[in-house]
C-alpha cells in the first residue's frame, strides 16, 4: 500500500482540521484514488461529519496504489492539529504513509522545506479495516429530505449562537418558505429569540426543530474558509444537516435532533 501527496492549500485545510478538532477527539481519513475524506463519527451521541474534497485545488499532487479500494487512517484530531499548525507557514506540504521512525506503528509523515531546511513531522495512525462503515453517512443526501434551505451570515449567526450556547445547552431552529430563519433559547431565568430575515414581513415558520447549541454552534468554524453556500436539511425526527461548500470541497455535520 502507497499514498503520497502535496497539500498546496495549507491554510484551508489548517480550517478543517480546526473544525474536526472542535467536532471530536478521533477521525478517520478515508483514502482512495481519486477520494479524500475526513470523517467523523460519535456512536454513542450519534454526531457525525464528513469532508469530501476536492482533489484539486487542495493537493498539487496525490498517489495512492493498494489493494482495497479505500485505507482508512485513524488519527488524533489534536495531533493532527498541531502537525497543520507547525507547517501553515509553508507553500506546500509533503505527506507519505510509511513507519514511524520510533514507535514501529504506520504514520503520516509531513514534510516540508522553507529556506532550505527540511522538517518531518509524524502523525500516528491506525489503520482501520472496518473503516469502511465509518465512510457511510446517516442519510444519504440525494435522498428527499423534510425541509431545506439556505443559511444567512455565517458570522451574524455565529455571534448569537456564541451567545445562546452560554445561556443554554439546547437551541431551537425554525424556517418559513421565504427563508427567514429564528433562533430560540432559554433558562429558568431568561429567553434570547433572534430572527434573521432579509424582507420586511411577518415570518411564517413552518417547522421547527431542537439541537444541541454546543454541537450547532462548531459549525460556524468553517466561517474562516469562506463557504460559497452554506445549507441546512432536516429529516424529521433524525437529524439536522449543515453543508458548507467551499473551494477545497464540502464539509456535512449530521446534528442529532432533540426529542421534544
Amino acid at each position: 500500500m502507497r499514498f503520497k501527496a502535496e497539500i498546496q492549500k495549507i491554510e484551508a485545510f489548517l480550517n478543517v482540521v480546526r473544525f474536526f478538532a472542535a467536532v471530536g477527539k478521533q477521525g478517520v481519513f478515508a483514502i482512495g484514488k481519486e477520494d479524500f475524506f475526513v470523517v467523523y463519527k460519535d456512536s454513542l451521541s450519534q454526531l457525525y461529519s464528513i469532508f469530501m474534497s476536492k482533489l484539486s485545488p487542495l493537493f498539487s499532487a496525490f498517489e495512492y496504489d493498494g489493494t482495497e479500494d479505500h485505507v482508512y487512517l485513524e488519527f488524533s484530531t489534536d495531533d493532527l492539529l498541531r502537525v497543520m499548525l507547525n507547517v501553515k507557514e509553508s507553500e506546500v506540504c509533503q505527506i507519505s504513509l510509511t513507519r514511524s521512525a520510533t514507535k514501529r506503528v504506520p504514520c503520516l509523515n509531513f514534510k516540508t522545506n522553507t529556506d532550505g531546511m527540511e522538517v518531518t513531522q509524524e502523525l500516528i495512525v491506525t489503520i482501520n479495516k472496518q473503516g469502511a462503515d465509518l465512510y457511510h453517512q446517516p442519510i444519504e443526501m440525494n435522498a428527499q429530505m423534510d425541509v431545506s434551505g439556505q443559511l444567512h451570515s455565517m458570522k451574524q449567526m455565529k455571534q448569537a449562537l456564541d451567545k445562546m450556547a452560554e445561556l443554554s445547552e439546547e437551541v431551537v431552529f425554525s424556517a418559513s418558505h421565504e427563508g427567514d430563519i429564528r433562533l430560540v433559547c432559554s433558562s429558568k431565568q431568561s429567553k434570547m429569540e433572534v430572527v434573521f430575515s432579509e424582507q420586511d414581513h411577518q415570518p411564517n415558520f413552518i417547522f421547527s426543530c431542537a439541537c444541541q447549541s454546543g454541537q450547532f454552534k462548531k459549525f460556524f468554524i468553517l466561517e474562516k474558509l469562506e463557504p460559497e453556500l452554506c445549507e441546512y436539511y432536516y429529516e424529521k425526527d433524525m437529524f439536522f444537516i449543515l453543508k458548507a461548500t467551499t473551494n477545497i470541497g464540502e464539509i456535512l455535520i449530521y446534528i442529532p435532533v432533540i426529542q421534544p
